[in-house]
């Protein structure tokens, strides 16, 4: 259910009238709510059971109204349905007049779709060159809408170009929305590849190690921390473990709870760190690229789908790559080994353009050249760096999320 939840604008909840609300009512309806589900029909079944009576069907609704109610959905819609003999189902029923609130089919075919108000996102699936002539970028708009001559940041390089043409089997178009798949040329030969991500300037993500999330556990064998698991966000794959088990989720209740693991089912708050950056939205702003799964990386089995949450401030600090010129690699390797302990990664260099690189790639670098690097925080010939560092890396402003 979850793995379907994830991508879905509209979720329908069965219950049987005969038994009411059960703790799997209350746990659907939870796992929906943590999926970012805006609207849910609650579809009341088996009503020729129970005589198509009214008071049934008013009862069990006054019941899922008093646990949903702290849920957070947009709409809650109540059916009372015989699947059998199809009442309300797609044709109104005769034998329920007294329901004036449509069937299931009609709240099926109102759902508003609203991934084209999202800020735009384009993950690189491939890049296309049949011909010397030609060179493009596939992949599916998985948020916004983009034109021909927007300007575009390609991530996490934060190269910028424009969109020369946007091309799909059908021919050209001028302009292009979510979820339509489509091939961009760009005006600028950038460097790039699966996994990227293009978006508009003004409302790019922040390209980030450290991810806070709600996932719900998919597999027989717990989680493990000490593991290293494999990150699948969009079309993007990286090395990622575990680095804290903040909490695990009782779904009927949402209460939190502290724990050192995940069993199949099980609903927690984690804190993952991976090798490479991802290029992510919180899920509440943007579900498209604020969902991932964990994949355990001996068996390739999906062992668990999560959302991603707002980024703390803490991890914000620990977002923004630093560049930091040492002038020597004795107090190069200090650093880093003083920057690891802190759970961030680094890089020694020795050229200005390696350290443009690594922040590329999201990892903090250590400039041992001679020749003068932009925005660096300069330790050479600081008696107390570490001090000078920490300060500077807690006052790093992040990109925006």
């Amino acid at each position: 259910m979850a793995t379907g939840a994830s991508t879905a604008h509209a979720g329908v909840i069965l219950l049987d009238a005969r038994l009411g609300v059960l703790p799997q009512t209350r746990r659907h309806a939870t796992i929906a709510s943590l999926l970012g589900i805006p609207r849910l029909a609650v579809a009341i079944n088996k009503m020729d059971l129970v005589g198509f009576d009214e008071a049934v069907f008013q009862r069990i609704a006054a019941d899922v109204r008093g646990f949903a109610a702290r849920l957070g959905f947009v709409q809650l819609s109540f059916f009372p349905v015989s699947a059998r003999l199809g009442d309300n189902v797609a044709l109104p029923s005769a034998r329920m007049p007294w329901h004036q609130g449509g069937t299931i089919l009609q709240f099926l075919e109102t759902v508003e779709r609203d991934r084209a108000q999202a800020p735009f996102r384009f993950p690189v699936q491939t890049v296309v060159r049949p011909h010397l002539d030609y060179r493009g970028l596939a992949g599916q708009i998985a948020s916004g809408e983009v034109h021909v001559g927007d300007e575009v940041v390609l991530l996490p390089s934060g190269a910028r170009t424009r969109v020369k043409a946007i091309d799909t089997f059908a021919g050209p178009l001028a302009a292009a929305a979510a979820p339509l798949s489509v091939v961009l040329r760009l005006e600028d030969e950038v460097d790039t590849g699966r996994g990227d991500l293009l978006a508009h300037p003004d409302a790019a993500p922040a390209p980030r190690t450290g991810v806070e999330a709600t996932v719900v556990w998919l597999t027989e064998r717990p989680l493990d921390p000490s593991r290293t698991y494999l990150l699948k966000h969009t079309t993007r794959t990286v090395p990622a473990r575990v680095e804290e088990m903040r909490s695990l989720l009782d779904p009927e209740t949402r209460a939190e709870r502290p724990a050192d693991t995940l069993r199949l089912n099980d609903i927690g708050r984690v804190t993952i760190r991976c090798a490479r950056p991802v290029l992510s939205d919180p899920y509440a702003r943007n579900r498209a690229t604020g969902a991932f799964i964990l994949i355990d990386a001996l068996t390739n089995e999906t062992a668990a789908a999560g959302t991603i949450a707002e980024m703390r401030e803490e991890q914000a600090e620990r977002g923004a790559t630093a560049h930091i010129a040492v002038g020597g690699i004795a107090l190069a390797l200090e650093v880093e080994e003083f920057l690891s302990a802190r759970g961030r990664f680094a890089a020694v260099v020795r050229h200005a353009a390696a350290a443009l690189a690594c922040a590329a790639a999201g990892i903090d670098a250590i400039y041992a050249g001679e020749a003068l690097l932009p925005d660096a925080v300069d330790l050479r010939g600081v008696p107390d760096w570490r001090k000078t560092l920490e300060r500077a890396l807690l006052r790093r402003p992040s990109a925006p999320t």
